[in-house]
């Protein structure tokens, strides 16, 4: 048999070799089993980390209070396994509001470099929090205000 022709056998061989091993190191890549998060799906949807809610324009709803709050501002829900609550926070990240149904929850400032002041209301079951640059406070005491009152069960 001619050395061309071995080579080429050689080489189909190698070929194969090669694509076994790669498809057999792949067939690891998947778990073995399904995470818990999967296999608790009801309805075609799955469980996800954060508490249900839902935001329309300027509007945060959750399963304890609905909320309206500034344009331009950021929200973060809470996780689901947590108290019911939501963090709203401006632009310029310097002024921040929490709502939540938690009693004992607080809340401080990120910038050691700035004075902050904060206020702290109750309405019903759900507590109002909000911090913000002392220099900025009495603005701030308007947007505070403003969603305080639009705070609804």
């Amino acid at each position: 048999m001619p050395i061309k022709s071995l080579w080429r056998v050689y080489r189909h061989a190698i070929i194969i070799l090669c694509m076994g091993i790669l498809l057999s190191a792949c067939a690891q890549v998947a778990p073995a089993q399904l995470p818990l998060r999967l296999i608790d799906q009801q309805n075609n949807q799955l469980p996800t980390l954060s508490a249900p809610f839902t935001i329309t324009h300027n509007t945060y709803t959750n399963s304890a209070f609905r909320v309206m709050y500034p344009d331009g501002w950021r929200v973060v829900s809470s996780a689901e396994f947590a108290d019911p609550s939501a963090v709203f926070v401006s632009p310029d990240e310097t002024q921040i509001i929490l709502i939540t149904t938690e009693a004992d929850a607080t809340l401080s400032a990120q910038n050691d470099d700035v004075t902050y002041d904060q206020i702290s209301r109750q309405k019903g079951d759900v507590w109002v929090l909000g911090i913000a640059p002392i220099a900025d406070f009495e603005s701030f005491l308007v947007t505070y205000e403003a969603m305080f009152m639009a705070l609804g069960s």
